[in-house]
């Protein structure tokens, strides 16, 4: 059994279209947020360090890691927003491109929950060095 087209009503298809803009403004904030960082990083590392190459090159470092991630959650929201695009504007293949729309948003997630517990360890093990540290 073959794709095929799934009838939708015109507030769905506004609504799958609106869906896929707001991920598309998601994304462009995501990237335009993490590019000042790095810019502000980057100015923070030559406040801080002035001639010190070592410092700036640290600073900037985080702020590369941030644009990346960034970019990455970019480019996976603009390939959800681009498979909602195309179930509206074609009248074929509407499951596959559904699904491959619900895919890219659960990988947002799933990146984000990764980050998140690698975050939650780093801190919990910075609390416990600070407290072996400090007892």
């Amino acid at each position: 059994m073959g794709q095929q087209h799934i009838p939708f009503t015109s507030e769905q298809s506004d609504t799958l279209l609106a869906t896929g803009r707001a991920m598309r403004a998601a994304a462009g904030l995501a990237v335009a947020k993490a590019l000042v960082e790095f810019g502000s990083g980057v100015v923070s590392g030559l406040q801080q360090g002035g001639d010190n190459l070592g410092t700036v090159l640290v600073q900037a470092g985080k702020g590369c890691v941030g644009t990346l991630l960034a970019g990455v959650f970019a480019f996976m929201l603009f390939k959800a927003a681009t498979a909602l695009d195309t179930v509206v504007h074609t009248d074929t293949d509407d499951q596959a491109n559904l699904v491959e729309a619900i895919r890219q948003i659960r990988n947002v997630f799933m990146l984000k929950i990764v980050l998140l517990l690698v975050g939650l360890v780093f801190a919990c093990l910075l609390g416990v060095g600070a407290a072996a540290l400090a007892g």
